[in-house]
């Protein structure tokens, strides 16, 4: 159907373009959830989304602007071609379904090892200081200092 369309396609190409795209999707995906565990503020964490948001746009922002005519006349009439293709839309229900369930439980399982590693203290910090002034109770200062994790007393195992 798409040679009929346009007699210069491929189907490596075809192959490329879909695994370019989905391979981009996937790493936006991971590098969402890597921001999201990382996130030590959640005003950071809105920040890097507004970054990732512009970068994912920025190629869309290209099209468009191609097509309106501001690159050059050959990239405005490549546009124009690509956007009136119509691709075959045969079994692509069912593949989008299995990519999604596929990604969701990839994104699951790593959120299911960082939530067990954070309860069995992976993450947690091994030595902590604390400063305590006497405005609440006179000799609470002389209890600031470092205090570390006793690992044979902790009640979680």
């Amino acid at each position: 159907a798409i040679l009929k369309q346009a007699p210069y396609a491929a189907r490596w190409k075809y192959l490329l373009a879909y695994s370019s795209q989905g391979s981009v999707g996937v790493l936006y995906l991971l590098t969402t959830f890597v921001l999201v565990v990382q996130s030590e503020t959640v005003i950071g964490m809105f920040l890097n989304f507004a970054a990732l948001g512009f970068i994912a746009e920025v190629d869309d922002i290209a099209f468009v602007l191609a097509r309106k005519g501001y690159f050059t006349d050959e990239a405005k009439h490549t546009c124009e071609k690509v956007t009136s293709l119509l691709t075959p839309n045969a079994g692509s229900y069912r593949v989008r379904r299995g990519i999604f369930v596929f990604l969701w439980l990839v994104l699951m399982s790593g959120l299911g090892v960082i939530v067990h590693n954070q309860k069995y203290g992976t993450f947690q910090c091994k030595k902590i200081y604390v400063q305590f002034n006497d405005d609440f109770y006179p000799q609470l200062p002389f209890f600031s200092g470092d205090y570390e994790i006793d690992t044979k007393r902790r009640r979680d195992g």
